[in-house]
């Protein structure tokens, strides 16, 4: 049985949804920062960085600090100069964060020639090809992709909570079926050592 609570099959059908809905991509990553599931939902903008040198490191970046929250839990937005920026939350089980879901991308300012020349440079990507994806994006206020990032820790938190309780209820099951075996064979060995005394 799969121990993991990131199993792709459970996981997988819930943020296609999420991303469909928000028109964001979406990564699940665990306790130790490794991309466990995704990227699902691939959007122009996500796919116009898929070719690039070098990773804007917005996903990686929003993990890390999504695993490193303690006290207070909430949805972690990291944006770059440019506008370009993703949400994450940590995700909890026993009030332990095993690890996030992070959301991107959307645009959180209009975008200026400047900053989107300057992104498309660092990451080696094409600046017509980027600008012209850019600049079909409506950016969001950063309050609406908070929330967004709260939807995210609502869905990740009852998955969560779903397969440990499933998990707990399979554990119960297995045990009471081997207690059942067990009496059934001891019961069975008593009835032949009745019918079949000692001599």
């Amino acid at each position: 049985m799969d121990t993991s609570p990131f199993s792709v099959e459970v996981w997988r059908r819930a943020l296609e949804k999420y991303g469909s809905v928000t028109r964001l991509t979406v990564s699940l990553f665990d306790g130790q920062g490794q991309v466990v599931c995704g990227p699902i939902n691939r959007t122009t903008l996500f796919d116009a960085f898929v070719q690039a040198t070098s990773d804007p490191g917005l996903f990686t970046e929003c993990a890390q600090r999504c695993l490193r929250q303690q006290e207070r839990r909430s949805a972690v937005l990291v944006a770059k100069a440019s506008g370009l920026a993703v949400v994450g939350t940590p995700l909890v089980l026993n009030n332990q964060i095993v690890g996030a879901a992070v959301a991107g991308y959307h645009l959180v300012d209009f975008p200026q020639t400047v900053a989107i020349e300057r992104v498309a440079g660092d990451a080696g990507v094409s600046f017509p090809t980027l600008w012209d994806v850019v600049r079909r994006e409506t950016p969001v206020s950063r309050g609406h992709f908070v929330v967004e990032g709260e939807l995210l820790q609502v869905l990740g938190d009852t998955i969560l909570r779903e397969t440990y309780r499933t998990r707990q209820y399979e554990d119960a099951a297995s045990e009471l079926s081997a207690a059942v075996a067990a009496k059934d064979e001891f019961l069975a060995v008593l009835s032949h050592e009745l019918r079949t005394p000692l001599t």
